[in-house]
């Protein structure tokens, strides 16, 4: 009997086979959480604004820890978006979970590539940042006042555009508007002879051939009194007056002359009107300006869709940063950190045939690891058969290490892995039953029942205390 109860517990996998298996299912495991991860997080619009303190600390941290020789070991990206030297590029107080999971991931891509090529510390620091970004998308309440603040700035934003682009119409419509259109259009009329009476008017006005050059032609105007008051283009607009005839006056004509020669072109009234906008938009330039630079390079391309609310915002921020917080404690951290390559002093991943070693170690540290372990495969058949064929590896190993079963020594390994063996009862349950029907000298059993342990003293007591078949039905 004790022979068939004992062949239920030999291993069918290689140790470093069943290694592999979890090593496999692992990285398997992470694949998954980081593609459910970037679902989760495309439910978040981009434009949500998150703070960088976080971040922009862990980077000031970092650059004042490191020697001048080890400075070539900050990411290039973290230089460009978080060093405050870098006035063009770096973050403000505030930026998008757009811009802030870009830099999250260029860093986490920055520590595999160190960790590659044998650069632990370029690997820690990469990691240390990124961290310190999931931290900033972690950060803050996120409910209306986000929401509003991403609305706000897009508006502002919005506003400001409009004001500037504006501005530069104005500014160019402005240029172009001309300094002399009577002046222009008795040009164009063959200008004024500079022997007629009109001459004379305007030479005692002071307009002369060098202030009005082409005006004066000879066979041109003499008098303005005959010129048609509807071949001015704009005349009425412009403000000249018309005579009784129909026709332009003539003082009305010289009077127009004198202002275009003294700079006060006579202008229509959507050309004042321009004017007017112009003066106007200067004296909101400082303001926008002020607006320009508060924005600065945060860009939000689009407003929150309408069919998201608060609370879906707010939810879907929630959602995202806790699975990717989770993530980052479950595969970066402890022993799976360390098998997968994450160890925070940096270093290459553990060699796939040993990633369950530390199992073999028994006591609490073999429970934390095999916790650590089943929370990141989670409920993978594959993972968890391996690791219980791992388990009746070192348990036959250790209870025949010259091929004899011995009770004694299964009774040690139980006792030894008894926390870790909780995760497997029905593999533990195999166990005791390999010991209790094991035929035990009488010798072990007058040891066991002399109670060299001080009774109810620890659950190690009461096993060597109790009788050996009642122990195996509490152990």
């Amino acid at each position: 009997m004790a022979t068939q109860a004992v062949s239920k517990l030999r291993p069918e996998l290689q140790e470093t086979a069943a290694s592999a298996i979890v090593k496999r299912e692992m990285e398997a495991a992470l694949r998954a959480a980081r593609a459910t991860e970037r679902e989760l997080w495309a439910l978040v619009p981009d434009n949500v604004l998150v703070p960088t303190g976080e971040a922009r600390d862990a980077f000031q941290t970092f650059k004042v820890q490191l020697s001048r020789a080890q400075e070539g070991d900050l990411p290039e990206v973290a230089v460009r978006f978080l060093d405050p030297d870098q006035s063009n590029t770096v973050f403000k107080g505030q930026e998008t979970v757009k811009e802030l999971r870009g830099l999250m991931s260029k860093l986490r891509e920055a520590a595999r590539q160190a960790r590659a090529a044998g650069e632990p510390n370029k690997a820690r620091i990469a990691d240390g940042l990124a961290d310190a970004v999931l931290r900033d998308l972690e950060s803050g309440d996120v409910g209306r006042q986000t929401f509003d603040d991403a609305l706000d700035t897009f508006e502002l934003q919005t506003e400001v555009d409009t004001f500037f682009t504006r501005f530069a119409e104005v500014e160019t419509a402005v240029a172009d508007l001309p300094k002399g259109p009577v002046t222009r259009q008795i040009i164009q009329r063959g200008g004024v002879d500079p022997s007629g009476p009109l001459a004379a008017e305007l030479r005692n006005a002071g307009i002369t051939s060098r202030t009005h050059p082409g005006l004066y032609r000879k066979g041109g105007l003499k008098s303005a009194d005959n010129i048609p008051f509807g071949e001015l283009d704009d005349a009425f607009e412009r403000g000249l007056p018309r005579g009784a005839d129909g026709n332009a006056t003539e003082q009305g004509i010289i009077d127009a002359l004198i202002d275009e020669a003294q700079g006060r072109a006579r202008l229509t009234p959507a050309q004042q009107a321009l004017l007017a906008e112009q003066a106007d938009l200067n004296r909101q330039l400082p303001e926008f300006e002020r607006h320009r630079a508060d924005i600065g390079d945060t860009r939000i391309e689009r407003p929150f869709p309408g069919d998201f609310t608060d609370a879906e915002v707010g939810g879907a921020l929630s959602s995202a940063r806790t699975f990717s917080r989770e993530l980052n404690q479950k595969f970066r951290r402890g022993n799976v950190g360390r098998l997968l390559g994450f160890a925070s002093e940096g270093g290459e991943a553990v060699a796939a045939d040993l990633t369950l070693v530390a199992l073999g170690r028994g006591g609490a540290q073999a429970k934390v690891a095999l916790g650590e372990i089943q929370a990141a495969v989670g409920n993978s058949p594959d993972a968890n058969a391996a690791i219980r064929d791992f388990l009746r590896r070192r348990f036959t190993e250790f209870t025949s290490p010259r091929g004899e079963f011995k009770p004694t020594k299964a009774v040690d390994f139980i006792r030894r892995n008894a926390e870790m063996l909780d995760g497997f009862p029905e593999l533990k349950r195999d166990m005791l039953a390999a010991a209790e029907s094991g035929q035990l000298s009488a010798d072990m059993r007058a040891t066991i029942n002399s109670g060299l342990v001080e009774a109810g003293r620890s659950s190690e007591a009461a096993f060597v205390k109790a009788k050996f078949g009642q122990e195996f039905r509490s152990i």
